[in-house]
């Protein structure tokens, strides 16, 4: 998958379950971005292989889905 796909998918996601998802700092090998306030790392290569792709993409829907628990109990 290429990084802007993905990058354009987790911003959509973000978008669509109204989580904040914020640049944070250029690390050595990944730009480090906050999802709900966690860190994730995504690598600075055009191309990342798709198994690590979908990992991140399934950390941030997990987290999107906790967020909305959260919003649920108040």
């Amino acid at each position: 998958m290429k990084r802007n796909e993905l990058l354009n998918r987790i911003s959509k996601l973000a978008k669509d379950t109204n989580s904040e998802w914020r640049f944070l700092r250029e690390g050595s090998n990944h730009s480090i971005w906050t999802f709900n306030e966690v860190k994730i790392a995504i690598p600075r290569h055009v191309k990342i292989n798709e198994i690590t792709a979908l990992g991140i993409l399934k950390e941030c829907t997990r987290l999107s889905e906790a967020k909305g628990d959260k919003d649920d109990k108040n």
